[in-house]
Parts: structure tokens; C-alpha cells; sequence
């Protein structure tokens, strides 16, 4: 994303004087699926409702034209440039607008031109993932700009299984639009609908008796903004909205057997909530590989009501607080031949009133353990089957292999990660030890593939944990 204005083209000394912007030209606009006159109107509308202005406000006028149209997300750039307006027939016009018995000095008849660059849109995807106890295939459509409103309409497909027995374990459907403010393209509404189906069997986090399946439909709604930071070098993404969710578990094995912590769940469970994200992203990379900058994404969930279809909504003790962060910063060395990384991630759950214990759904409790959380380890077995807190702190090198480009994102790495999930923060500081392990990856993160090869090592199990030393293999293949 980048933005430049220029006013070279003015008269000199021009600084105090004032200018009246005769025409707006636009060029480089997706003629395929271009923008609608009325929202350019509105991008537009501090210079033709307000044509005459001085030097100086026009050129923040036309900062604030580029942002809008940079937060749009159609354009990859939009440069600005103020032209002197040369035509005789303009500065005519011009001169014959102003009565002579005021007696003061014409402004410069000025032409406001833009250049604009498209984004490159990839309007469907296939991805595949292959990992060494589970595979999963899915898809992508996207319909982006297509009533020239700078709107996004986006339909999501995953499935999850496990491969050679055919056993489904997940799916996932789910379609969002996101439309933006026509006078402040930064604000967009956005709606979300998902559904969600589990096969929480044979898995290893789960005991055999409390083995069952489950559904979700959920609805969020509420506003997107969007922030330049740092002289434009990166954005801040925000959120703010409402989020309706209707779940239900069912299918045990044998409903006698099934644990009274899963048991309370059965049958349709309602949360509706206030959610609010931000993340702040500066990274620069080698195609997906992070070699410098940070990120930071928050998340905050406010439950405001909870309880069974048909039933009264349960106290408001029941009702908690969640919150989650995760940080991540890059630093490079020796001119990236060396990477260093490190990766936060915490969260807790509250309960409203700070002392009666919350009533938290499977669903939004917080695990730890797999190769794309804590490597070392089966997935989600890592502290307690779902806890209240959690906490993981990863340190990773990255190193240049012989005979690549300096460019290249395959890289082998060197790792160490800690954590633990518990259900009483005051443990952290007790004689209770978080899991450790550590190992070595050979990784490639591109657009079109993502591989993980890694030995891990844990170096600490606790009684509780399930560790998974050894060779683990993740492939991420993506077609456009």
C-alpha cells in the first residue's frame, strides 16, 4: 500500500495562494469491476462541494482523498497530483465567476489527476493440508467490488479427516460481506454466518467416554476500522460487534458414562456476547516469511447472556469475560541470513463478579499442544483439556540454508516453546511447572505452499500432558 501527492506541477510561490480544482480525472481504476460514480462522488466530495480552497488545505484534502481511497482495499496504490489547469476556455470561466469590484486575486484553475494501481485479487482458492494424523481440504471464493461499492463477498468450505479410515472430523461453512462507508471507506459494516459440525471421537484430547459430536451456528455483526500507522507503513485493523452463537452436543456413546462437565452441555446452549479485536501488523517478508517488523492481535469477548433454548437465561454469575493476545516480533541478522523470533500468546477468562466460578462451553476454553501450537506435543493436550488460562512463549532462530537466495523463505529453524492451560492463575506462580520442548524445523512459507518438517523433543511432561516426540509433517498447498 502506498499513496504520493504532487503539486509540482503549480506555478511557483504558490504556497499562500488559493486554487479552484476545475476537473478530476482517474485513471487506473479495474475497468472490469470499476468503482460507482456515487462512491467516488463521495470519496471525492471535499472538492466538489468545496472547489476553492487554499494551497496548503488542498493538499490535505487530497491526503485524505488518497487514504480513503487506499482503505477501500481495491488499490495497491493511489498517487495524486495537482496540475496547473492550462486550458484557456477554464481560466476564462474562472476569471468571469469573480466580479471585478472585488478587486482581489484570481486563484489558480488547477486539475486534480489520480493514478491509481489495482490490488491483485485472487477470486477463488483451493487449499489442501496434509499432517502426519490428520488431512483437510477447503475453498475460497471471493466476489469483491462487484456492484462498484468496494464490497467483499466471501464464501468459506473446510473439511477435516482423518485420513485412510474416511472419518470426518470437522466441517465448516461459512459466507461474510463487508461493505464499506461510502464517505469514510476506513468504517465497513461486516456480517458473518457460519456452521460448524465436530466429530470429537477418537481424538486424543477427549476421554473415550466423553466422546460426542457437536454443532454450531453462529452470527456476528458490528464494524470494521481501519488505521494508517507509522507514516502509512502499516495498518491497524479493529472490530467492534455483536456475535450470536447456538450450539449442540450430542451423539455419546453412552450418555450414563459421559462426564458431568461435558453432560451440562447437551441440547441447544445460546451465547450472545459483545467481541471486540484489533491487530497491528508491520511485518515485511520473503513471500510468507516473516523477516522483520511485529504483530500484535487482541481479542476481548463480553458475554452478555447464556443459556438453553426454552429456558430462562442463566444467572448473570455464570457470565464471564475472555480475553487473548498474541505477539509476535521478527529482528534480523547478518542480513537476514539468521532470524530471530519470538511468540507470546496468553489469555484468561473472568467471571463477572471476580468470585463465583464461570460457566465456559467446550467451545471457548482455551487448549495448548500440536504442531501449529506447542510442537512436542498432541494436539490439545498439553495442562488441562480446556482451561481457563493459558500462556506459551516460543523462541525461534531461522537460518539461511547454503546455495539459496538471500531471498528464499526456506529456512531451517531451531526451537524452544513453553506453556501450560490451568484453571487457576495463582498456579503459575506455585510449584506447578510448565511443559518444555524443543527441536529443529525445515520450513518453506510461500503463496502457494507452506511446509513444515520438524523433530521435536519435549523436555518436560508433566503426568497430565501427552507428548509426541519425534518426526511430525505438515504440507499447506494452495491453488489459485
Amino acid at each position: 500500500m502506498s499513496s504520493m501527492i504532487q503539486s509540482n506541477q503549480l506555478p511557483e510561490g504558490t504556497g499562500n495562494k488559493t486554487v479552484y480544482f476545475t476537473k478530476v480525472t482517474v485513471d487506473g481504476d479495474n475497468q472490469l469491476s470499476p468503482l460507482s460514480d456515487d462512491l467516488y462522488k463521495s470519496i471525492f466530495d471535499k472538492i466538489l462541494a468545496n472547489p476553492l480552497q487554499k494551497v496548503d488545505t488542498a493538499l490535505d484534502t487530497c491526503e485524505d482523498i488518497q487514504k480513503k481511497l487506499l482503505f477501500t482495499g481495491l488499490f495497491q496504490s493511489a498517487d495524486l497530483t495537482l496540475d496547473h489547469d492550462v486550458d484557456i476556455q477554464s481560466s476564462r470561466l474562472l476569471a468571469e465567476s469573480i466580479p471585478k469590484t472585488l478587486n482581489i486575486e484570481h486563484p489558480i484553475p488547477t486539475i486534480a489527476q489520480v493514478k491509481l494501481v489495482p490490488a491483485i485479487f485472487n477470486r477463488g482458492t483451493l487449499i489442501t493440508t496434509t499432517r502426519d494424523s490428520y488431512s483437510s481440504a477447503g475453498g475460497r471464493l471471493f466476489c469483491i467490488n462487484k456492484f462498484g461499492n468496494a464490497e467483499t463477498i466471501s464464501l468459506q468450505g473446510d473439511v477435516n479427516y482423518t485420513p485412510f479410515n474416511g472419518k470426518v472430523d470437522e466441517r465448516l461453512i461459512g459466507t461474510k460481506l463487508v461493505l464499506p462507508f461510502p464517505k469514510n471507506p476506513s468504517l465497513k459494516a461486516a456480517v458473518s454466518l457460519n456452521h460448524t459440525y465436530l466429530n470429537l471421537f477418537k481424538q486424543p484430547f477427549i476421554g473415550e467416554s466423553d466422546e460426542h459430536k457437536q454443532s454450531q451456528f453462529g452470527l456476528i455483526a458490528g464494524i470494521e476500522k481501519d488505521f494508517l500507522h507509522n507514516s502509512n507503513k502499516s495498518i491497524i485493523e479493529t472490530f467492534n460487534g455483536i456475535s450470536t452463537v447456538a450450539r449442540n452436543i450430542y451423539g455419546f456413546a453412552d450418555a450414563l458414562a459421559v462426564s458431568d462437565s461435558i453432560k451440562q452441555f447437551q441440547g441447544t446452549f445460546t451465547k450472545s456476547s459483545f467481541i471486540s479485536r484489533l491487530q497491528m501488523d508491520s511485518r515485511k517478508f520473503y513471500s510468507r516469511f516473516p523477516v522483520s517488523g511485529k504483530r500484535l492481535q487482541l481479542y476481548h469477548e463480553y458475554v452478555i447472556s447464556q443459556g438453553f433454548t426454552n429456558s430462562k437465561p442463566l444467572p448473570h454469575e455464570s457470565n464471564f469475560d475472555k480475553l487473548s493476545v498474541s505477539y509476535e516480533t521478527h529482528r534480523p541478522f547478518f542480513n537476514t541470513k539468521l532470524v530471530t523470533s519470538l511468540h507470546l500468546d496468553a489469555g484468561a477468562i473472568f467471571p463477572w463478579n471476580g468470585k463465583s466460578k464461570p460457566l465456559v462451553h467446550l467451545l471457548d476454553s482455551f487448549y495448548l499442544g500440536g504442531p501449529k501450537s506447542l510442537k512436542g506435543f498432541e494436539r490439545n493436550c498439553v495442562g488441562n483439556r480446556g482451561g481457563l488460562y493459558f500462556y506459551k512463549l516460543g523462541l525461534t532462530s531461522s537460518y539461511k540454508l547454503p546455495n539459496t537466495p538471500i531471498t528464499s523463505p526456506l529456512r531451517l529453524q531451531s526451537f524452544i516453546n513453553f506453556g501450560d492451560v490451568l484453571n487457576n492463575w495463582r498456579d503459575v506462580n506455585g510449584s506447578r511447572k510448565p511443559a518444555i520442548s524443543t527441536g529443529f524445523s525445515l520450513i518453506y512459507s510461500a503463496s502457494f505452499a507452506n511446509l513444515d518438517l520438524s523433530y521435536s523433543l519435549p523436555l518436560r511432561v508433566r503426568e497430565y500432558d501427552i507428548a509426541k516426540p519425534g518426526l511430525t509433517f505438515g504440507l499447506d498447498v494452495s491453488f489459485y
